[in-house]
């Protein structure tokens, strides 16, 4: 059950389109609800945080700019 809440965090996609090895979709996000609820999922995240190594990078793609000519192509036509 971690292994599919982690997968749904990392790519970002919905819960109904979870793949079918980690389990039914529902009892993946129930379980994932239940432990947010109840603080569960915030500590074990702490306690993962620990174990990380290397360096965390963020990226936030809406603040990426595009070069001059990539921003309009209908123009540059």
């Amino acid at each position: 059950m971690i292994e599919a809440m982690l997968y749904v965090l990392r790519t970002g996609h919905p819960w109904r389109d979870l793949p079918s090895l980690f389990g039914p979709w529902s009892s993946g996000y129930t379980r994932w609800r239940r432990w947010c609820q109840c603080g569960l999922w915030a500590k074990m995240l702490v306690v993962l945080a620990r174990c990380a190594t290397g360096t965390l990078r963020f990226l936030d793609a809406s603040r990426i700019k595009v070069h001059q000519d990539a921003s309009n192509p209908a123009v540059g036509q």
